[in-house]
């Protein structure tokens, strides 16, 4: 019986970890991406972050949607369903395989390099605070 309780605390452990990486993930609905690449370009143009078209520009982004929609894409897991052609359409990148391969690639510059990781911390603390905005004005029209 010592296999049943192992198994009840694996079970009890994979659900509080799922959970876990619920809360890391802030938003779901994929139609928001354009509005987060307008925000984006928007703080983006106001500091002297890397240009609109750069490499540098598109590994900041997919970045930052990795963070707000899925976290473990920045792992080499999958992306939630029609994100990757989402981003695609927003950078204007016909082949979408860009996006998956810069998911390993955007968290090690994030990890390595400090300038690459001040930009990104940056932006993704102002997209927020425009998420918390929208947020509480669409709650207003409700």
């Amino acid at each position: 019986m010592a296999d049943l309780t192992k198994i009840e605390r694996l079970i009890s452990a994979k659900r509080d970890i799922e959970q876990q990486e619920k809360e890391l993930i802030v938003l779901t609905d994929i139609q928001q991406v354009s509005k987060i690449k307008s925000w984006f370009d928007e703080i983006i143009c106001s500091h002297s972050f890397p240009k609109p078209g750069t490499v540098q520009y598109r590994q900041l982004f997919i970045f930052i949607i990795f963070l707000l929609y899925s976290p473990k894409s920045l792992f080499r897991y999958k992306m939630p369903r029609g994100l990757r052609r989402e981003i695609a359409t927003s950078l204007n990148v016909r082949n979408g395989q860009i996006i998956s391969d810069n998911s390993a690639n955007v968290r090690f510059l994030y990890t390595t390099y400090a300038d690459f990781r001040d930009q990104a911390d940056y932006l993704y603390s102002e997209i927020l605070f425009r998420l918390e905005i929208d947020k509480q004005y669409l709650d207003e029209r409700k």
